[in-house]
């Protein structure tokens, strides 16, 4: 299966605003993850026109989590069904009730689901061959975290359940700063030690190998 983050954009070492997508080709389906916010989506389509990629191929659209700056970019893939955690999706929608008369909360709900195709899923889940699904609750209760068996090796696709700056991750690594949050802990350790990229949301991806060599390196000085 091959990644490709078509909406990732780069400003020197952080990214503007803008949460990455990823798309996920393998042989039997093409696999959007974190479409993103209305604002991109003619970035998202030009990157994956570039890539050859006709939205009507795309069968599959993974939701990290229920914020609209991930998913509100589904409306525009009205054939692909929806994957996502119900925990999630609940989270959302109370959310949604609280800043909003319920009648706006339930249009706002169908504008996005409506007629839509719909498999809530949480950690353990098989749904596709090479990707397992995580669930945590960080950032939002439910949100997933896609381990996926790539042509280049293992990486990560943590939505916003992991924020961290390259420097923050080779001190936590170093043991020069500490994670209070167990889970964010148990999470950063269990992905040092399985994939080799730590693709996040709004920040650049981490290179584990990289990563580690260069702390094996200072080490010996």
């Amino acid at each position: 299966m091959s990644l490709s983050p078509p909406t990732t954009i780069f400003m020197d070492d952080s990214i503007m605003n803008i949460a990455s997508s990823y798309l996920l080709i393998g042989e039997e389906n093409v696999i959007l993850v974190d479409p993103g916010a209305d604002i991109v989506y003619p970035l998202l389509r030009m990157k994956l026109g570039r890539l050859g990629m006709e939205r009507d191929r795309v069968r599959y659209i993974i939701l990290t989590h229920m914020h609209s700056d991930h998913f509100f970019n589904v409306v525009y893939f009205p054939r692909a069904k929806i994957v996502v955690s119900k925990e999630c999706i609940d989270s959302w929608r109370e959310s949604l009730r609280r800043t909003f008369v319920e009648e706006t909360a339930e249009r706002f709900y169908e504008l996005i689901f409506a007629n839509r195709d719909i498999t809530y899923i949480d950690s353990g889940g098989n749904l596709f061959d090479g990707i397992e699904i995580i669930s945590t609750n960080l950032h939002q209760p439910g949100h997933l975290i896609l381990i996926v068996n790539t042509h280049g090796g293992k990486e990560a696709i943590t939505g916003d359940a992991l924020l961290l700056p390259y420097w923050d991750a080779y001190r936590l690594l170093t043991g020069e700063i500490s994670v209070r949050n167990e889970e964010l802990r148990n999470l950063f350790r269990y992905l040092i030690e399985r994939v080799d990229i730590i693709h996040q949301g709004h920040m650049p991806p981490i290179y584990v190998h990289e990563l580690t060599e260069y702390i094996r390196q200072t080490k010996k000085k």
